[in-house]
Parts: structure tokens; sequence; C-alpha cells
């Protein structure tokens, strides 16, 4: 790039000056070709304002230059960078396609190799296979020969064996029928000796154990008759001790059996209060539920238990009032239970009046705790 600068001196006459530059495109482009010129100054005159103002032009013409160079490199720089990245895509490009084809020639190759040792593998399979099954059939022959030999050598040897079992057994038979005769008759022989002896001693045995027999079997008569009667005495405490056991069981089932049916009965009448009209035995009609519900657990107890309703009253009146009061009522519930469908020879009623006592009499919920009816089971 020329740049040319034309200026004139104060002490004589100003001339033009021109800055010719050449545009910073062409410079990118690489053209030494001169473009059209831009003016950037014309000054005249010869005067101090002259030299400032060409000093200033000067000045600005420098920075516009720098500014044109920065632009320039920067366009340059652009250029290798993107001269660089196509470079690099097509080298990129090249080497994937050879990578390509080597990965298909590889397979092809491999693929090649497979196929030809499995065809390899196959053919020896098959030869081996063949080999294997003409070996067997081989050994299958022989062991059938084999077979059939030792079958027919084990057939004469049974036979064989069959014989001669049976002539040892026809002898052995003969040895036997005699040596059977023989051992009969001495057999008979002796046994009739043996019967005239045994006669003989029998009848001597008969004579002495007739005699001991009679005093034996006296004394065992008596020993009998004493075992007997101890016997007998024996049982009869032991039925005597079963008798009493079995009474005392019973009895404490049936104490058991009360126990729960007095506790069922106790547990319903906690449940409320049996009420009456005032200085009466009549029911209170509030009261006829829990009488069913008593009624209902009496009939749950045992059949031959007894229930016994006692009746209580609090001090209030007289002794001999409040006694006739209690039986009243007891017999009033008792009454109500029989109508309810239990038995009335298993219902009794007692008064007790004012006499058995459970809190003071003198204070109001005293006397109503002392107002009651209680259930005694037996």
């Amino acid at each position: 790039m020329t740049i040319k600068v034309f200026h004139a001196s104060a002490a004589t006459s100003i001339f033009a000056g021109l800055v010719l530059l050449m545009p910073a495109a062409a410079i990118a482009a690489g053209s030494s070709a001169p473009s059209a010129p831009i003016i950037l100054a014309q000054a005249s005159g010869s005067t101090a304002d002259d030299a400032a103002r060409i000093a200033q032009e000067e000045e600005s013409f420098m920075k516009l230059l720098a500014e044109q160079r920065r632009e320039e490199a920067e366009a340059k720089a652009a250029a290798e960078a993107a001269k660089k990245a196509a470079a690099e895509k097509a080298e990129q490009d090249r080497v994937a396609r050879e990578e390509a084809e080597f990965l298909q020639f590889l397979a092809d190759q491999r693929r090649q190799e497979a196929e030809a040792k499995a065809a390899a593998e196959a053919a020896k399979k098959a030869a081996s296979e063949k080999a294997e099954q003409e070996r067997v059939a081989r050994e299958e022959e022989e062991f059938l020969k084999f077979l059939a030999e030792q079958r027919r050598q084990e057939a004469e040897a049974k036979a064989a064996a069959e014989a001669k079992a049976a002539a040892e057994a026809a002898q052995k038979a003969a040895a036997e029928k005699a040596e059977q005769e023989r051992v009969a008759r001495e057999e008979e022989e002796f046994l009739k000796f043996l019967a005239e002896q045994r006669r003989q001693e029998a009848e001597a045995k008969a004579a002495a154990e007739a005699a001991k027999k009679a005093a034996a079997e006296k004394a065992e008569q008596e020993r009998v008759a004493r075992e007997e009667e101890e016997f007998l005495k024996f049982l009869a405490e032991q039925r005597r001790q079963e008798a009493e056991a079995k009474k005392a069981a019973a009895e404490e089932k049936r104490k058991a059996q009360a126990a729960l049916c007095e506790q069922r009965l106790t547990e319903v009448g906690r449940s409320g209060t049996i009420q009456f009209t005032s200085s009466s035995a009549g029911i209170a009609d509030a009261s006829k539920a829990l009488l069913d519900k008593l009624a209902e657990a009496a009939s749950a107890c045992e059949k031959e238990l007894s229930i016994q309703v006692d009746g209580h009253t609090d001090s209030t009146g007289s002794d001999a009032l409040n006694m006739r009061l209690s039986q009243d009522r007891a017999q009033s519930v008792a009454n109500y239970l029989a109508a309810k469908g239990i038995a009335a020879e298993r219902l009794t009623a007692r008064g007790f009046g004012e006499t058995k006592p459970v809190a003071d009499n003198r204070s109001k919920a005293g006397r109503a705790k002392n107002r009651r009816i209680e259930f005694k089971v037996n």
C-alpha cells in the first residue's frame, strides 16, 4: 500500500495535499491494483491555522489507517479460519469414508472366515458322527454275538444242573422213605412200651394223687372260702369309698355349678335395681326388664340347682313389718321367675328384714343399698 501526502510550508505558497488510500476490501482480497482513491483532505493557505488543521488531519488519517489495518487483519483471520475449517471437514470426511470402507472390508473378511470355519466344522462333525455310528454298530454286533453265546452256555449249564438235581432228588427221596419206614417201626415199638409204662405209672400216680388231691381240694376250698370272704369285705369297702368319692365329686360339681349360677345372677342383678311400690311387694314396671334378664340367667343354670331369693329392707319401720315386707318382696320375685319358666320347686323365698344391712341406715344412700334382693344357689 502506498500513501502520498502533499502540503506546503507556511512561508511559501500552499499546495493542495491529497491522501490516496486503497480500500480494505481490496487488500483483504490480495489485490495490488489501485482502486478508486478516497480524498481525505485538501488544504491551502499559509497561516498557522493551516498547519494546525493539517496536523489534525494527519492524526485522523493515522487513526483511520489503524482501524483499516485491524479490519484487514480480522478479515484475513476469518478467511484463514474458514479455509482451515473447510480443510478439516474435508479431512474428516475422507477419514470417515476410509474407516467405513475398512470396517466393511473387515466385516466381509470375518464373515467369509466364519462361513469357511463353519463349513469345515460341519464336515468334520459329519465325518466324526459317521465314524462314531460305525463304531457303535460294530460294538453292538459284537455284544449281541457275545450275549447269544453266553445265553447258550447258561442254558446248557442249567439243563445239566437240573438233570443232576433231579437224579439226586430221586436218590434222596428213596433214602428218606427207607429211613422214615425204619423210624416209624421203632417209634411204634417204643410207643407201645412207653404206653404200657405210663399206664402203670399213671395208675400208681393216680392213686397217690387222688389222696393228695382230696386233701389239697379240701385245703384249697378252705383257702378260697377265706379269700372270697376277704375279697368281699375289700370289695364292699372299695365300693363304699368309691360311692363316697363319687358323692363328694358330685357335691363339688354341684357347688361349682351353684357358684357359677349365683355369680351370673349376681352380675345381672348388679346391672340394675329391682324396685317395688313403696311399702309393698308390688314389682315396679321399670324393673321387669331386669327380672327378665335374671330369668334368662336362671334358665341357663343346671336344672337340679335350687335358687333362694333373699329379701332385705332398711331400718325404716318396725322389725315385724320389715320382716314381712322382705318376705313378700322375695316371694314376688320368685313368683315372677316361675312365671318366666323357672320350675317353682326350684325356687324358695326368704325374708331377712333389716337384720343383714350392707350399709349405714342413717344415710339415704345407705338405706337404698340395704333395700335389696339377693340370690343364693345350692
